[in-house]
């Protein structure tokens, strides 16, 4: 009995666990994360392993579109079915300086604020003041420059117009992070009003929360309009909070008419009206109590490089419109001559301007992209620094950041070719969004279910390398099985063979590489995403590691775009807790293909990331495309050449640790890799429709695999 009850109630010992293995291996022991939980703030922390980040990431992005869903209900006056979501989540707050719990959730107030704004329609102010921003001049019968006071005249629209949705929106518990962003744009204000627009902006979306402006250190003529933009906007913001939301189109038109009359008098007058007996800009900008307004002129003169430089630690005036750089403006003088010559030689006889007129813009152009990189920051490589995020948002505050959908890696691949060298590429990879739309998910699941079904089957074995010992029988009459009772060395009388045989309850990795280029239609991108949902869902409850990816070009940083692996599933990179669940990601794919792929990379790079995971495990490879093949690399093969050379030289790498299965989509043809690849499997076009004749087609080929399985099965000697 005592016996019993100890070894009932005795200690367990628990064994240490692994969160992940091999090259992503990051901790070996348990850590406080196991009880302690994670948090929004931990989704782009870099002081945390990619497994926590994983879980946070899966949370914001559900919690993300939980919020658009609300904003695009209340634009919409009720969510369609077929609803998806219009902006990409908004990181950009997220890779800033600011504390990670609020500036993730000042990243989901973004992103509900956009969605809202673009499914908004009619109820946007510049909608109803579009008539009026086409001529506001002549509608206001003011004596000032038309296109400056248009220009004025949208900015003043845009920031109302915000500060109306704001205040809509904030209202709302759900969407209590767009008032959390707000509070976000408030701290990336650095207070020094270096333009009209930031004057706006500071008084009408931040008046509330700034301190008082006039604590400050500011030039006179900033104190007198932002003196001017406070007194009319004073009564509209008391009436804020307490106004209606059918109220709120007409207190912001009237609140843009008054904000522009307010500030019409300091704008150009017309160029026909101008004249020389009016004071100087100088005295203008300096002049204070005089009862005279200070007027900006338009600029039509070139830079006065001998002009006063005021120095750094006083303030300066306000420029009419965003700033330019002094630099840009020199170099702008300095190249306009030599353009109007390079011109004006084509113009008279048709000749190419001189060596010495081209070689001069050449080294312009070089002098003002190494002054635009001198701040140590490579646009095409490497991630954007916290300062340059920041200073991104602030100039684009309440509009797209620079980051923004998933964070996006960059990798440098090696493509062997079999020429007598690797020839090398760089590729993106990001994640794709799980999509939260259950409708469309759950009828890709019901499209899917008789391939699925056909795909079950499938055996996908490991091979097992086993090391068997194995007696030396020698001839004569010495008794073979009396050798051990010698005085003989054990190399003697045994000897030791590798032999491979199938491991049923092995892991061998599946890859499932997806074309997602322009050249495939809608029939064949929806027979991929179906082929990719059974794949996943065939392999759910089995001890296959499962990858499966959508290679083609798409942006990878803002105004850059380059060849692109977006990952549906992925053990280490994805969100998804199971390959079921990855299927929402395929919902959120476009319903044809977008870009331009690269085949030979993106198959290279694939493939790395299956032989990471494999670790010497055999690979079977999926690949779905419709065989319109495009040349990625700088050699002079051909696109088809460089990924049957690609081909060639793996199988030989690998041996046969690598199986790959073809699956042409709307091809009727022979693909021309027949006699190289394991299977090739061709849909025509009218079978892209018939998912019942694809389960059929993939039935034979599950009988196909079967049959030659069975005639592998025997143990091989290998050595």
């Amino acid at each position: 009995m005592k016996k019993g009850l100890k070894r009932k109630f005795r200690k367990k010992n628990f064994q240490k666990t692994r969160s992940y293995q091999g090259e992503y291996s990051f901790r070996s022991d348990r850590t406080k994360t196991f009880w302690k939980g994670v948090c929004l703030g931990d989704a782009f922390s870099v002081n945390h392993d990619v497994q926590q980040r994983l879980r946070a990431q899966r949370m914001f992005y559900t919690t993300c579109h939980q919020a658009q869903k609300f904003a695009a209900g209340i634009a919409l006056d009720g969510l369609p079915h077929d609803y998806r979501p219009a902006i990409q989540p908004q990181l950009g707050p997220c890779y800033t300086n600011s504390p990670a719990n609020l500036a993730v959730r000042a990243a989901i107030g973004l992103t509900a604020f956009l969605e809202f704004k673009h499914w908004a329609g009619d109820r946007l102010l510049t909608v109803h003041l579009k008539d009026y921003l086409e001529n506001p001049a002549e509608h206001d019968d003011l004596w000032v420059d038309a296109a400056s006071y248009k220009q004025l005249a949208q900015i003043v629209t845009e920031k109302v117009q915000t500060r109306l949705l704001l205040t809509d929106l904030s209202r709302y518990k759900d969407l209590s992070a767009i008032e959390i962003y707000r509070l976000f744009g408030a701290s990336q204000q650095d207070l020094r009003f270096a333009s009209v627009p930031e004057i706006l902006e500071a008084v009408i979306l931040y008046g509330d929360v700034l301190p008082d402006w006039k604590a400050l250190r500011l030039h006179p003529v900033t104190e007198i309009l932002i003196a001017k933009v406070e007194a009319v906007s004073a009564a509209y913001l008391l009436r804020l909070p307490t106004a209606k939301a059918h109220r709120l189109v007409e207190l912001g038109r009237n609140w843009v008419f008054g904000i522009c009359r307010a500030l019409a008098p300091h704008l150009p007058v017309p160029d026909e009206q101008e004249n020389d007996a009016k004071p100087s800009e100088t005295a203008r900008l300096h002049a204070e109590g005089t009862g005279w307004l200070p007027r900006y002129r338009k600029e039509t003169k070139p830079l006065d490089l001998k002009g006063r430089i005021p120095p750094i630690d006083e303030p300066r005036a306000p420029t009419l419109f965003a700033p330019k750089s002094a630099i840009q403006q020199i170099l702008a003088e300095v190249a306009s001559p030599l353009r109007t010559a390079a011109s004006g030689a084509a113009k008279d006889d048709g000749r190419e301007p001189s060596e010495e007129v081209k070689k001069a813009l050449d080294i312009i152009k070089q002098f003002n992209e190494t002054l635009n990189l001198s701040n140590g920051q490579r646009q095409g490589w490497e991630d954007m620094r916290s300062e340059i995020v920041e200073r991104s948002l602030k100039n684009s505050s309440f509009a797209k950041g620079p980051i923004e959908g998933n964070p996006t890696e960059g990798h440098c691949v090696n493509v062997p070719l079999g020429i007598g060298h690797d020839v090398s590429g760089e590729i993106f990879d990001r994640p794709v969004e799980l999509s939260s739309n259950d409708f469309l998910y759950r009828e890709l699941i019901h499209e899917a279910e008789p391939i699925t079904q056909s795909l079950k089957r499938i055996l996908y074995t490991n091979v097992e390398q086993i090391a068997q010992t194995q007696r030396i029988c020698p001839s004569g009459t010495l008794d073979p099985m009396r050798m051990a009772m010698g005085l003989f060395s054990e190399a003697i009388f045994k000897r030791y063979r590798i032999v491979e045989k199938p491991d049923r309850r092995g892991r061998p990795v599946l890859l499932i590489a997806c074309d997602g280029s322009g050249s495939l239609n809608r029939d064949q991108m929806a027979m991929l995403k179906t082929m990719t949902c059974a794949w996943l869902d065939a392999t759910a409850k089995s001890r296959i590691e499962v990858l499966a990816g959508l290679y083609h070009s798409g942006q990878i940083h803002k105004n850059k775009y380059g060849p692109l692996v977006q990952w549906m599933y992925h053990p280490h990179k994805t969100p998804a807790v199971s390959r079921q669940d990855a299927a929402r990601a395929l919902v959120s794919l476009p319903d044809s293909g977008t870009g331009s792929q690269s085949d030979a990379i993106s198959l290279a790079y694939m493939l790395e990331e299956a032989k990471k995971i494999a670790k010497g495990r055999v690979v079977y490879l999926v690949l779905m495309t419709d065989c319109v093949w495009n040349k990625s690399l700088r050699t002079e093969m051909s696109g088809i050449e460089e990924v049957y050379t690609f081909f060639q030289a793996t199988y030989q790498e690998m041996e046969d640790k690598l199986h790959t299965t073809l699956v042409a989509l709307g091809v009727e043809k022979e693909t021309g890799f027949e006699d190289l690849l394991d299977k090739v499997i061709q849909f025509s076009h009218p079978e892209l429709s018939d998912y019942i004749a694809a389960a059929d087609r993939i039935t034979r080929f599950v009988a196909g695999c079967i049959r030659e399985q069975r005639r592998h099965t025997a143990p091989r000697t290998v050595g």
